[in-house]
């Protein structure tokens, strides 16, 4: 991501801290840090990954060797060490386990109390944590799309992405509830075609020709279902397993309001949204119950509304 881009994206919610106070909850033991004159002697496990990460070649095959108790130190050394999304998006799409929980791999917290105290340090922790939520949600989603098509290479395992106490910007909101459509779209696809080949299946063993039509219907049979064939294929970009995204939603603009509101309604069972943290203080107060009865209130923690 370009520095601009970084930019563009952290001036939506540097403003949420610095004039309308905290938009996740504090937790103090955030600031339990060790002391700056403090000399930190880093593991020879650190020391290989903070040189791995660096380069792409040695991240792919550093992938498909090492055991995956070491995926967690090299994902916090590629978060620490590189400039660039590459090796993160590797090793996202890689990851070996089920969860994936981005506050275990990232120090600086915007749930500390310095989001309150230090205007500096608030800024550059937004713009680290919005750049982190950019690359790893879009990823997650390539990646289980990705999978669908190649079976031979090892991909990801995760199914549940959990980017809580960070924040994710309306574009990448928008994006999660495109997905969360085209999946109930393909359903819906799906589910008619059943539905065709089984009524198709039972006219055909009702009207069974004769012996002596028997070779013309068949070849003109298979004629039309060639023709037909493209059309009645399944879709599979999806899989068949429930896939859970849980965030904070901090909304400020409508158009992105009726757009996850769209997402929140749709039937589809392959995506599913767990909202933690409802943060609606720019939008008018009469959305906020529309928006409330479709969201999954056993995962809302935090409410904030004008």
């Amino acid at each position: 991501m370009s520095q601009e881009e970084a930019n563009s994206f952290s001036s939506d919610f540097s403003y949420l801290f610095f004039r309308n106070g905290a938009s996740f909850r504090i937790n103090y033991n955030d600031d339990n840090e060790i002391s700056v004159n403090q000399p930190r002697i880093s593991s020879l496990t650190n020391l290989c990954c903070s040189i791995i990460v660096r380069n792409e070649s040695l991240t792919e095959q550093a992938c498909e060797i090492i055991p995956k108790e070491l995926f967690n130190q090299l994902f916090r050394a590629a978060l620490h060490y590189t400039q660039d999304d590459t090796c993160i998006n590797i090793l996202i799409s890689r990851w070996p386990y089920r969860i994936f929980r981005l506050e275990n791999f990232v120090d600086e917290k915007l749930t500390s109390l310095k989001m309150l105290l230090d205007e500096k340090a608030a800024l550059q922790r937004t713009k680290q944590a919005i750049k982190y939520s950019v690359i790893i949600i879009p990823r997650f989603i390539d990646t289980i799309r990705q999978q669908q098509q190649i079976i031979q290479k090892r991909l990801s395992n995760i199914r549940i992405l959990d980017v809580t106490n960070f924040p994710v910007v309306e574009l990448i909101i928008r994006y999660i509830s495109t997905h969360c459509r085209l999946a109930e779209k393909e359903s819906r696809r799906n589910q008619l075609i059943d539905i065709y080949n089984q009524q198709h299946h039972q006219l055909s063993s009702e009207s069974k020709p004769t012996d002596d039509n028997k070779n013309d219907c068949t070849d003109n049979y298979s004629i039309n279902s060639n023709d037909n064939n493209d059309d009645l294929i399944k879709s599979s970009s999806y899989p068949d397993d429930i896939i859970i995204i849980r965030f904070d939603c901090i909304i400020q603009d409508y158009r992105t309001y009726v757009e996850l509101l769209s997402a929140l309604r749709s039937t589809t069972p392959n995506i599913q949204l767990q909202i933690c943290t409802i943060d609606m203080r720019c939008i008018g107060l009469a959305l906020v119950s529309s928006f409330l009865d479709h969201v999954d209130k056993r995962y809302v923690q935090t409410l904030r509304i004008p």
